[in-house]
């Protein structure tokens, strides 16, 4: 969905019951509701300083008057109580955390690897419980766990705010690590200890000339966190956690819809096979003139734009599993099939990328068959993945 910011002329005026007109390729365009709308703004129109910004900041301090808390008048708006940059940063409910590696245990035995999306780790072991991420290490790295923000000149200069909330904490301290240009440094100017349970919070202003951000944490050895969730935003003030009466933290957002934080993570990483399944993927065979090493191509539309030209990560399946499937041309039916050797990616683009399923020396091509590509031999839960992550 995209706002036409041509034709809405002027925006600071508009109340509650007034529309935004808006165009979808299913649905063409018309006039939405402004709270409807509000769900669908990306970050470049609702960002400090736009004009549908300063509408949805308007339109919430019009509605204080008429409700019982400032926390109403902006669920009811729709813009939420300030947005996280973080992307796929709350893990109390497994069914709407994003992880298109499809693990629920990580054992991260490097530095610097991704596990769920977004996230990267160093030496950790990350587990996916029902009520949060359990972090634990028995090393102490540089940094844990943390996520890179994409393009943080957008916001040199900016006061930040980074909050997590866990329910159980030894040995962690949380930090927003960055660049300047001269290496990685605690931009955020401190290292906060997370020794309790509870809502942990750090505000600090970003150096003018930020040109990597990265906010997470460091679990010593022997350590652990069990998080709910994070956050980091604009401003001074921490949305992410309130108490209720009783004295317990809640969040203040709430659930992610599952669909559209999987669209934010596809940018980054996105799923070309489920293993398991029989799924078959059309494609075309040649031979190699070089080393006359058979081979089968398929390209993958993909679901998203993704941030870049992606590259091929295979670690995630035994791909030496998955199948290639000759169909006679005279009667369509499976009569020839061939394991695979390995699989490599020929070229990409942010849209589409073409992959070679090579074929063992012993296993040639068989003339006037349609192909196809597998992967139903390989246990479910692995995945072919294209990534373009930071």
């Amino acid at each position: 969905m995209s706002i036409k910011t041509s034709e809405l002329q002027q925006l600071s005026p508009l109340t509650g019951a007034e529309r935004l007109l808006a165009d979808s390729p299913g649905a063409g365009t018309g006039l939405i509701p402004f709270n409807e709308a509000a769900q669908f703004l990306g970050g470049e129109l609702v960002k400090p300083g736009s004009a549908v910004g300063a509408a949805l900041e308007n339109k919430a301090a019009a509605d204080f008057s008429n409700l019982p808390s400032p926390q109403t008048a902006l669920y009811n708006l729709g813009a939420r109580p300030g947005e996280n940059i973080l992307h796929n940063a709350i893990w109390t409910r497994p069914e709407a955390i994003i992880n298109q590696r499809r693990k629920n245990t990580y054992n991260i035995t490097g530095i610097n690897q991704y596990f769920i999306d977004r996230w990267i780790g160093t030496y950790i072991s990350a587990v996916l419980e029902e009520d949060g991420l359990l972090i634990t290490s028995d090393r102490t790295p540089t940094f844990s766990m943390y996520q890179r923000v994409e393009n943080p000149q957008e916001l040199s200069g900016k006061t930040v705010t980074f909050s997590i909330l866990c329910s159980e904490a030894a040995s962690v301290t949380m930090a927003i690590r960055g660049d300047t240009g001269s290496g990685s440094t605690n931009v955020g100017g401190k290292n906060l200890a997370v020794d309790t349970p509870g809502l942990h919070t750090i505000t600090c202003t970003l150096p003018p000339n930020i040109t990597v951000l990265a906010p997470g944490f460091l679990v010593r050895a022997g350590g652990r966190i069990k998080i709910a969730a994070a956050k980091l935003e604009l401003g001074s003030q921490q949305t992410l956690a309130h108490r209720d009466a009783s004295g317990n933290w809640v969040l203040n957002d709430p659930p992610p819809d599952p669909a559209l934080e999987l669209a934010k993570c596809q940018r980054y990483l996105q799923i070309l096979m489920y293993g398991g399944y029989d799924e078959a993927h059309f494609a075309y065979g040649s031979v190699d003139t070089i080393n006359n090493q058979s081979s089968v191509f398929v390209p993958f539309q993909l679901k998203q734009t993704m941030r870049t030209n992606p590259t091929l990560i295979v670690q995630y399946m035994q791909v030496d599993k998955v199948r290639i499937v000759g169909r006679s041309l005279s009667a369509y039916t499976p009569s020839w099939s061939s394991h695979l050797e390995t699989v490599v990616s020929s070229m990409a683009t942010k849209n589409q990328i073409l992959c070679r399923f090579i074929m063992p020396d012993t296993s040639k091509l068989p003339e006037n068959y349609i192909y196809e590509v597998d992967a139903l031999s390989c246990p479910r839960g692995e995945v072919l993945l294209a990534s373009a992550e930071l």
